[in-house]
């Protein structure tokens, strides 16, 4: 059976499928840090981590420049323990929780895994290279030390001397072998396996390290072993603290230490001088495994409360840089109907007690940066009182349930502690360790388990049957008991709440469904497996956006209902794509200064299995250039392997810009990363710019069941009154209009077409869409009905969705362009979440503002004085003068403002029920579409 020693806690993940796992991604590791590697040659820092990743860091900038990952599963499968660097940089060794206990041979410099050395038993908790490179030691939990030939990756030889766990190894002089284990012996074997010496402490050994005269091992105990070269003791430093890994400095005139104990000082040492404490290090709130030296002068430690690494001066102690996500544990929670409130600090002796310091509404998705005490509530826990006990005498192993004289004891199954803890009716709820949450009930009898932590769980709150916990897996997660009543054993979170330390914020629920800030769907991603005989990848959830951005599932999850039926499967995804990856994608040209309208972008698109499809270049978010795969092989400059190269002209605007690219696989499921380059423009533009206008409304369907009284007058109006405030900024106005029968997909893309050929990039566009629009419930989608579809068509078939949009808008070279839509609503009116999510995910797909109004049919039919209600509050913002700003001109945001503001009051006294508009506003959307005249 696998085994693991000493406190761990893991990354926060759902398991949607065998080879997809939803997991967070702060931009730090999420769980301990269990070792760090300096490369010699970069200065690079490599991270390993029980979150399942490792990370390389640049030492100087702290930024992250890549991830190697491998194969992990559910519970701890995937953890890392043990990594080594061969001296010569070509090989990392990685081992830990592994399905089948191998060890993992990448290639450092490309990530890629070259090969799986297979033979221990157990859990590899140790690996060391030779200082030639030539060979690897590995010691585990079956008791081992191995010895592997890196000229073929082959077995050499087993060495089965110790009875416990081995924890560290390490080559001595001449490859002799040293090994430290849990049995409290370390031992010295010739190359040839033959044991040259041994000793055997009063405490567990775990770690080890060597310079060229003395060897340290330290373990359980207060105390450092320090040996000569022939395994004599010759003496034993003192500890406050309990160490944990050792490391001499690359003069081997330091030693330092990390720290499993309060007080959590990192020590420094000095060889020379009898080993006299040189310096303590206490930035870290906790324990700390992770320690190096990036320099003779400079020290690494990785670990704390937030899994953060600091690089610091050995004398000073002054911090050069610090690494660490922008996640952080969560100490404390409260709840009240649809409010959660949360804190970060450990700041109570006591439990389930320390502070409130933020909170967040669920309905309105507002976060605030307070939290006041009085307006939530915790949990009650009168008459529990925990107590030490248990298998490994944890304070806090024995909850006692006054009334009845029972006492519940959690071991290594359910979570080693009881450290928060309350009743739910006449049931027991207890948080421990490694995301242990379980439901007892007043005989101390298990009921259920909540699945979905996998870190330590330090608080819980209660408000009827919404349970509210927080983990320092850094996640809280908000539950459902009510199935508890019909005898449900297994409970899962309804959603899944992370905030950064930035205020950013995802929520997800456990079919992967996500609701985000602007830039908080960042933090979750997908962790896909290839086999364990291959490197793992990480896509972000933005990859998968058209699959599962639905803020109106989030909504109806917290509703209490069912929302299983609209998840896709990621694998499936996947397979749909002939089982492979989106492309890879770079953008070859170096951010730039020109002084010119157009400049020419290359790019690089590698199939990874997946095939490449929909290649789109973006200026500060807005697709501006769309090509085709069959587009893009025709004008492919060169074919670099399974590679193209292409170089596309594009307009750039005066001014400061982001130009993107990204594609995707080729069924169009699966985005691809996203490059970017900055470009600055220094060409002013001398002349005013021009405004076009596209107006696409329906009044007269083909069919007549359909029709509607006030889209044309609506677009006529809007685009004559647009004329008419233009006219002090823009040049020229330019009215494209399409009405009725004119409105279909090819008629649009001819003028569309038309437009292109005359726009610049420092013009103005807006797009007016008045008719019948749907919003897809199954996929979230807003769907434009055009002219000749039918009441009872296929939408999916004959309506006009946001992916066409967005060719439309991509032929469109200004980046200053907005979209007003005025649409009824055809069948059942949507929800306002269902709406909102429509229109977020359109605006997220074509790059710009988007302002929208939905009425259902009777209101269109009523209208608002010979309006559409949205139409007309539109029109009362360009006719009011007082919205204008400042200096006499109106911006897409003073517009989106007033809408949102006047449009429900109207509403409310027109048809006695609000109707909000749905505003996606995006890139700068300061810009004017109108000014008085003067």
């Amino acid at each position: 059976m696998k085994k693991i020693i000493l406190m761990m806690v893991v990354f926060s993940y759902l398991l949607l499928a065998n080879d997809a796992i939803l997991s967070i991604d702060t931009g730090g590791h999420t769980a301990m840090i269990k070792k760090n590697l300096i490369v010699s040659k970069s200065g690079d820092i490599i991270s390993a981590s029980a979150d399942k990743s490792i990370r390389v860091w640049d030492s100087r900038s702290g930024k992250e420049k890549r991830k190697i990952l491998g194969e992990i599963g559910a519970g701890s499968e995937g953890n890392i323990f043990a990594i080594a660097l061969s001296s010569d940089e070509r090989y990392l060794a990685v081992g830990g929780y592994f399905q089948n206990n191998e060890i993992r041979i990448y290639d450092y410099r490309s990530g890629k895994l070259l090969k799986l050395l297979k033979s221990h038993t157990n859990v590899v908790n140790d690996l060391a290279f030779s200082d030639d490179s030539k060979y690897l030691l590995s010691g585990s939990g079956d008791y081992s030390v191995k010895l592997w030939s890196m000229k073929d990756m082959s077995l050499i030889r087993t060495i089965d001397f110790h009875t416990n766990d081995v924890y560290g190894v390490k080559f001595a002089k001449n490859n002799t072998i040293l090994s430290a284990g849990l049995d409290n012996r370390i031992a010295m074997h010739s190359f040839d396996g033959k044991l040259l010496k041994s000793y055997t402490h009063s405490e567990k050994l775990m770690y080890l390290a060597i310079n060229d005269e003395e060897i340290a091992v330290c373990g359980y105990g207060h105390e450092i072993l320090i040996f000569d070269m022939a395994l004599n003791l010759k003496s034993k430093i003192q500890s406050e603290t309990v160490p944990l890994t050792l490391a001499y400095s690359p003069n081997k005139r330091f030693l330092i230490a990390g720290v499993g104990n309060h007080p959590m000082n990192v020590n420094i040492y000095d060889v020379k001088n009898n080993h006299a404490l040189l310096s303590s290090f206490d930035k870290h709130t906790n324990a700390t495994q992770a320690v190096g030296w990036l320099d003779n002068q400079t020290a690494v430690s990785g670990g704390g409360d937030n899994n953060e690494i600091y690089i610091w001066d050995k004398e000073s102690k002054e911090v050069k840089s610090k690494i660490v996500g922008l996640g952080q544990s969560v100490w404390s929670v409260g709840v009240n109907g649809e409010s959660i409130a949360w804190g970060n600090v450990d700041d109570c002796s006591g439990k389930n007690c320390s502070k409130l310091q933020k909170s967040f509404n669920l309905k309105t998705l507002q976060l605030s940066n307070s939290a006041s005490e009085s307006n939530f509530k915790r949990i009650n826990a009168n008459g529990l009182m925990h107590s030490k006990g248990g298998d490994y005498g944890r304070d806090d192993a024995v909850l006692k349930i006054d009334s009845s004289g029972v006492a519940i004891t959690k071991d290594s199954t359910t979570g080693y502690r009881h450290n928060c803890y309350g009743w739910y009716k006449d049931f027991i709820i207890s948080g421990g360790g490694n995301g242990q949450l379980k439901i007892y009930d007043t005989r101390g009898v298990e009921v259920a388990s909540l699945v979905g932590h996998t870190g330590m769980i330090w608080s819980i709150a209660l408000d009827g049957d919404r349970l509210v916990s927080g983990s320092c897996d850094q996640t809280i997660k908000i539950w459902d008991l009510k199935p508890l009543s019909k005898g449900v054993k297994t409970l899962y979170p309804t959603v899944s709440l992370f905030v950064g330390s930035d205020n950013e914020w995802v929520m997800w629920s456990k079919e992967g469904f996500f609701n985000a800030s602007k830039d908080g769907a960042k933090y979750i991603g997908y962790h896909i497996n290839q086999g364990s005989d291959k490197e793992a990848e990480f896509l972000d959830i933005r990859r998968f956006q058209k699959h599962f951005y639905r803020p109106d599932l989030i909504a109806k999850a917290l509703g209490g209902e069912d929302i299983s039926s609209y998840a896709p499967n990621v694998e499936t995804l996947l397979s749909q794509s002939g089982g492979g990856l989106p492309p890879l994608i770079n953008i070859l040209t170096s951010s730039r200064t020109i002084n010119d309208d157009e400049t020419t972008i290359g790019v690089k698109v590698c199939d990874n299995g997946g095939g490449m499809e929909n290649l789109n270049f973006y200026i500060d978010d807005k697709p501006i250039r769309y090509l085709s795969q069959t587009r893009a092989f025709r004008e492919k400059k060169e074919m670099v392997g399974g590679c193209i190269v292409l170089e596309q002209k594009l307009s750039i605007p005066y001014g400061k810009h982001i130009i993107s690219f990204n594609a995707t696989n080729k069924n169009g499921d699966i985005g691809s990363n996203t490059d970017k380059i900055k470009i600055t423009n220094k060409k002013a533009q001398i002349s005013k710019p021009n405004l076009h206008i596209l107006t696409l409304s329906i009044s007269d369907y083909k069919d007549n069941s359909l029709d509607l009284k006030y889209p044309n007058n609506d677009a006529d109006k809007i685009a004559q009154k647009l004329q008419i405030i233009g006219k002090p900024i823009f040049s020229n106005i330019y009215n494209y209009a399409l009405k009725d029968a004119q409105v279909t997909q090819s008629s649009i893309l001819k003028t569309i077409e038309d437009i292109s050929s005359k726009i610049n990039s420092d013009d103005v566009f807006i797009l007016y869409i008045a008719g019948h629009g749907v919003t897809s419930s199954k996929d979230g989608d807003y769907y434009f009905i055009p002219f000749d579809c039918k009441n009872g068509d296929d939408v999916n078939k004959y309506a006009i969705n946001q992916a066409k949009f967005k060719e439309y808008i991509a032929q469109i070279k200004a980046v200053k362009s907005a979209i007003f839509i005025d649409t009824c609503q055809s069948g059942t009116m949507a929800s306002k979440d269902l709406l909102d999510t429509s229109i977020n995910r359109f605006g997220g797909n074509v790059g710009i503002a988007i302002i929208a109004g939905a009425s259902s049919k009777q209101d269109a039919i009523d209208g608002y004085k010979e309006h559409g209600i949205f139409s007309y509050t539109v029109l009362d913002a360009m006719n009011n003068e007082k919205v204008y700003s400042f200096d006499d001109k109106l911006s897409i945001n003073e517009i989106a403002e007033y809408t949102k503001y006047i449009l429900p009051k109207l509403a409310k006294e027109q048809f006695n029920h609000e109707q909000k508009p749905t505003i996606y506003l995006n890139g700068d959307t300061t810009f004017a579409v109108g000014g008085v005249a003067k």
